[in-house]
């Protein structure tokens, strides 16, 4: 293969994207174990994602998300943080993805959400970004699951709303 044809040149850019993607994910990865150093007891909350692709591809949702979601590094990132926070003491917890991102993290209630960024809760008038609601069900079920606290959210007033605009 000559150095200078068009299938050359496709490896070597794949190789540099490659490289630009691995720096990214250490980057990430560094500053997720630094945030959780500041903190008395750090633990490290992680979906399981190891059949998130099978999951995808069940709901048949078309040729260009199954690209997408095969090129997305879920794997990757988690394996950089969890040896980073190895070498640095801190505990790493899997936890059940099911619902986190349709469960109000206020009432318990589990709703359809939509492929809007927002999660609206139908029971009891939440207004909130849906990857934070999410979040925050991730920390309630691994504070729990370790015996730190309880499920039950502090009571907030219903005009609560988080939603990024």
């Amino acid at each position: 293969m000559r150095e200078n044809s068009p299938l050359h040149e496709i490896k070597k850019l794949k190789g540099k994207l490659s490289r630009k993607i691995d720096k990214f994910l250490h980057q990430l990865a560094n500053e997720i174990v630094d945030y959780a150093t500041q903190f008395k007891k750090p633990v490290i909350a992680l979906e399981e994602v190891t059949h998130i692709r099978t999951r995808f591809q069940k709901n048949q949702k078309g040729k260009r998300l199954n690209r997408r979601m095969n090129s997305l590094l879920f794997r990757k990132l988690q394996t950089y943080i969890e040896y980073k926070a190895l070498k640095r003491g801190i505990a790493v917890r899997y936890i059940d993805p099911t619902h986190t991102s349709k469960q109000c993290h206020r009432c318990g209630v589990i709703t359809n959400v939509s492929f809007h960024r927002t999660f609206r809760c139908p029971h009891c008038g939440l207004v909130y970004d849906r990857d934070l609601n999410a979040s925050i069900n991730i920390a309630h079920r691994i504070t729990s699951s370790l015996g730190w606290g309880t499920r039950e959210c502090p009571e907030q007033p219903n005009d609560v709303s988080v939603a990024k605009t």
